[in-house]
């Protein structure tokens, strides 16, 4: 039985994909919506690789489930492999499937489902913090021109929310 491999550009709306065969003659290529590419699946055990970009999960998700063995290919160390003069979408979905039939991917590791979770998770937490601090950080700026001194260490503390209480601060 021929190999096909199957290389994919994934992006959050579109993907390009480029189809070789096992001599590295190019059967199909394209662009597709990315929630589509499990379509490009033909038969189990189809060989085939993404970059871990920004919208990798779904597509990678999508693809396993319909039976490909999928690669997520490291973007940084493909880039070091093979970098191209002219860099398109077509022309990136083309050096990956030519490196998949080479076997010459450089892996990047696919996290499973309840690790990619619990990464949001401290990701949005984080994202929560950051935004809290920047908040805390543009009062006290404020105060601090407007030549305000806190009377307890944390102007956020206790003592500190019961001062910004009493205090009559200009709307400014």
């Amino acid at each position: 039985m021929a190999r096909d491999y199957l290389g994919l550009d994934v992006h959050k709306v579109r993907t390009q994909y480029c189809l070789v065969d096992k001599d590295g003659c190019i059967v199909q290529e394209g662009s597709i919506a990315t929630e589509d590419v499990a379509t490009l699946v033909e038969r189990p055990g189809m060989a085939v690789v993404l970059e871990a970009t920004g919208h990798w999960c779904a597509a990678y998700d999508g693809l396993v489930a319909a039976g490909a063995e999928v690669k997520l290919a490291h973007p940084a160390r493909v880039k070091a492999i093979a970098s191209a003069r002219v860099k398109t979408d077509k022309i990136d979905a083309r050096i990956l499937a030519h490196l998949l039939r080479a076997d010459l991917i450089p892996e990047a590791w696919a996290p499973p489902q309840g690790v990619r979770d619990l990464r949001d998770l401290v990701r949005l937490r984080w994202g929560f913090i950051s935004d809290q601090t920047a908040a805390k950080n543009r009062i006290h700026a404020l105060l601090t021109r407007d030549g305000f001194r806190c009377e307890g260490r944390d102007l956020f503390g206790q003592r500190g929310r019961r001062w910004l209480a009493r205090e009559t601060l200009p709307l400014s």
